[in-house]
């Protein structure tokens, strides 16, 4: 992180400011804590103690670890099995926990995340934030967030000028709205003398914005992922996980 983070200085004083866009969870900040969480509130539910006794006292101990992707593959890890009816009804109460602002306190930024974003904001290169978080559910916590953990934010009145987010949870899935969010900044940002970053851990995204918009500067963040598509080989990595 310490020498690309030099690199993009170097460009922000020799030519015209650098966009540095990142990705937020599992980019930026580290949100096994935030389904730690929600498992804790899940075990500690009276409703879920009477239900799912055994599943419950499994619980209790568990932990979810920061390579873990979502709730599913950490039960899978830890060889736990149980009825359908009850992983519907966690994985249900996960859901609607972990994509909403109430639990997103609990994130914290990856080691070195915030020092290297902080010192290209203040290098001169823009910074921007896109997420596959969604305004109506998410938005009020995602500002919350960064400002506590002090990411640079920029305001246009209300409205928060360098963090782009889906409208409605849902409405696209991430790699398609990345994508197009994607196409849009290459073509606001046509000037050669602008070169564009984009920091991001999910490596299905990743392929769909190396084959649309070539120009752009990936950086793969090697924390965890869906599994959807392998490893990108050929990029640099950024491993916040091993600094």
């Amino acid at each position: 992180m310490s020498e690309i983070v030099d690199e993009i200085v170097v460009e922000s004083v020799a030519r015209q400011r650098p966009l540095v866009i990142f990705d937020l969870d599992s980019t930026l900040f580290n949100v096994s804590l935030r389904t730690q969480a929600i498992v804790e509130a899940f075990a500690r539910d009276p409703e879920m103690q009477m239900k799912f006794p055994s599943e419950v006292r499994f619980l209790s101990n568990f932990q979810i670890l920061a390579r873990d992707w979502g709730l599913k593959q950490a039960l899978e890890r830890a060889g736990f099995k149980s009825s359908e009816e009850f992983g519907k009804t966690i994985r249900d109460f996960w859901r609607s926990r972990f994509f909403s602002s109430e639990y997103l306190h609990h994130d914290r930024p990856y080691e070195g995340s915030r020092e290297g974003v902080d010192r290209l904001h203040q290098a001169g290169a823009e910074i921007l934030y896109l997420t596959g978080r969604d305004e109506k559910n998410m938005k009020i916590g995602t500002v919350e967030s960064l400002k506590h953990w002090g990411f640079p934010l920029k305001f246009k009145g209300d409205n928060t000028a360098n963090l782009i987010m889906k409208p409605i949870k849902g409405s696209i899935d991430d790699e398609a709205f990345k994508e197009i969010e994607m196409q849009k900044l290459v073509e606001q940002y046509s000037d050669p003398h602008h070169d564009i970053w984009f920091f991001e851990n999910e490596p299905v995204i990743i392929e769909r914005v190396r084959k649309t918009t070539p120009s752009v500067r990936v950086i793969w963040v090697d924390t965890t992922h869906s599994g959807r598509a392998g490893a990108p080989t050929d990029v640099t990595v950024v491993d916040f996980l091993n600094v």
